[in-house]
């Protein structure tokens, strides 16, 4: 079960990069250590200087055989993010032989990688092109944004406008926003005199006539 999801995520190019440098590591772990046993034993056996020098030519070869590849292939994604962002690459050397301060190529698989220098120097400037891409896309962004803003007011607005009058006919909307009768007589203080209702005088109590002893 597992093999068949390392199988299927081999397929995707990310995940196929990390199994390869972590196959690599532990490769490389076993390596070091029959590496350093084997000299051990060389040592203990009081072998001679060639026999040490070659236990380490091997070690050595072997060695480029597990990491050459990662290299190789970290070079290949560094030069298509440079080519992504404009950055020009260092062009290869035209035949295997010839030096360059650039390019290193692999005496064991044949594959080319840059030096560290230039490793170095290539990163610094995507970095840098990758810093200024942003920024433009930023400034791109934000006036998209406030384009936008601008028009989304601009549609609320003539919406608004094109809304009927709820007050009905004969009326109009006042200060306050309800709806007031466009006919209606104001007045004004002083036109009209409030009259005051005059007290109706109650009826006067008549004494009963005196009793008749």
């Amino acid at each position: 079960m597992l093999s068949i999801i390392l199988k299927q995520l081999r397929k995707i190019q990310f995940f196929a990069d990390w199994l390869n440098f972590r196959a690599a590591k532990r490769e490389s772990l076993e390596l070091s250590a029959r590496h350093r046993r084997e000299l051990e034993a060389a040592r203990a056996s009081n072998a001679d200087k060639q026999k040490l020098e070659t236990i380490n030519g091997e070690y050595h070869a072997q060695s480029q055989l597990i990491w050459d590849p990662i290299q190789a292939r970290i070079t290949e994604r560094l030069i298509a993010r440079a080519r992504k962002y404009g950055v020009s690459v260092p062009p290869l050397p035209a035949r295997y032989g010839d030096h360059s301060d650039d390019w290193i190529v692999s005496s064991a698989t044949g594959d080319w990688f840059l030096t560290d220098a230039a490793e170095e120097r290539l990163k610094r400037e995507v970095r840098i092109e990758r810093r200024q891409s942003n920024d433009e896309f930023r400034k791109w962004a934000t006036l998209g944004f406030a384009f936008l803003a601008f028009l989304l007011g601009l549609v609320s607005i003539l919406k608004k406008d094109k809304q009927p009058d709820p007050c009905a006919k004969n009326y109009y909307r006042g200060d306050a926003g309800d709806c007031v009768f466009a006919l209606k007589k104001t007045v004004t203080p002083g036109s009209q005199q409030q009259i005051a209702p005059q007290a109706t005088p109650a009826p006067r109590q008549q004494k009963p006539p005196p009793a008749h002893r």
